[in-house]
């Protein structure tokens, strides 16, 4: 019979390499097994101040238009496209995906 673990991991184990971080990361994300401690604590100080920021996938989407849609009885319609300046393209396009949704 075997017995439960007192962590569901440690920075021993899940610092191995990336590939162990990633199936660590991916299997316990969402779920509430983790205590913000020790290299925790410091690894969420530094997400929350960007410095992981490098490490997020950036979204190849390049926006160009604002289309507008209506609904009409069944299905929306195309009501009004509108090309984007270049300020909301810069502020659009090639933005870092947030997968981690931060605690309130």
């Amino acid at each position: 019979m075997q017995q439960n673990p007192k962590y569901s991991g440690k920075d021993s184990d899940y610092l191995i390499n990336q590939k162990v971080f990633d199936a660590f990361y991916k299997s316990l994300k969402g779920k509430q097994v983790l205590v913000y401690s020790g290299l925790f604590k410091e690894a969420k100080k530094k997400l929350k101040n960007g410095d992981l920021d490098y490490l997020k996938e950036i979204d190849p989407t390049e926006y160009i238009y604002q289309i507008f849609y209506i609904w009409k009885q069944k299905e929306y319609l195309a009501s009004e496209l509108h090309d984007l300046t270049e300020q909301e393209k810069k502020e659009l396009n090639h933005q870092m995906i947030d997968e981690i949704e931060e605690e309130t």
